[in-house]
């Protein structure tokens, strides 16, 4: 029962993407269908007769998997919806002064979270409650796009939040529905210091030269390494690598 579903729903699928995605024909979308949908109909229907006779079983499972993935699902939902109504207003952050209240140590600090715009509200509790914070705030949101893949080249998206002095970034990174993840092979922390290294770079040649041409946010190629996993940004916005310092990761 399993494979024949499986086989009957990848055919009612293909069928869109013979319309969608192909931008095929209408009609030759419905005769696929038709032709293999029949066919596998059949043995569909065929294998329904063996239900009462064991074949419940699978069909038991892939209700409890598809109530887990929906629970899962509704969590996450309403999580990003919490974190989209309670954005932490600009406003605020700036009346905290540049070292945002608490003391700025030597560090990079990254704060995941799922918004690609704004700053989560779980970045006012740690304001509150911690002590100190790393100099550096990256907030790292990680997207899914509609292609197979996206080059190294234009996975890093880089914007600033709020003043140069905050030295507050935001980092987009962008994977294709079919890129692997191989932290061996990509090296994520070096690429994502080398892509803020440019930005900051892009920024003063830009105030050099009068020109602003990319906005608040840039792409910026990834594939060199750094030696160093840490950075400290100067008054005129430079950057220079330090060579001992700290580094945290927070999920948001």
């Amino acid at each position: 029962i399993a494979c024949i579903t499986v086989m009957f729903v990848t055919t009612c699928l293909m069928a869109l993407v013979i319309v969608f995605v192909w931008r095929k024909s209408f009609i030759f979308a419905v005769i696929f269908l038709l032709f293999f949908g029949l066919i596998e109909a059949l043995y569909l229907s065929s294998s329904i007769t063996k239900v009462a006779q064991g074949g419940w079983a699978p069909l038991v499972l892939s209700v409890i998997f598809v109530g887990i993935m929906y629970v899962w699902h509704y969590g996450m939902q309403h999580k990003y919806l919490f974190e989209l109504q309670n954005k932490v207003s600009m406003k605020w952050i700036l009346t905290l002064g540049p070292n945002l209240g608490i003391v700025r140590v030597p560090g990079m600090g990254l704060i995941y979270t799922e918004l690609a715009s704004g700053v989560p509200p779980i970045f006012s509790h740690f304001v509150t409650n911690l002590p100190a914070f790393h100099q550096i705030l990256v907030f790292i949101c990680v997207k899914y796009v509609s292609v197979p893949y996206v080059s190294p080249e234009e996975r890093y998206l880089i914007g600033r939040i709020g003043p140069k002095a905050y030295r507050m970034y935001r980092c987009i990174v962008r994977y294709g529905y079919k890129d692997v993840h191989r932290d061996e092979e990509n090296n994520f922390e070096n690429q994502l210091v080398m892509s803020i290294a440019e930005f900051i770079r892009m920024e003063v040649e830009e105030t050099q030269t009068g020109s602003s041409s990319e906005g608040p946010w840039a792409v910026h190629p990834s594939g060199r390494t750094c030696t160093t996993m840490v950075m400290s940004e100067t008054e005129d916005g430079d950057l220079t690598n330090t060579e001992c310092s700290s580094k945290s990761v927070t999920t948001s």
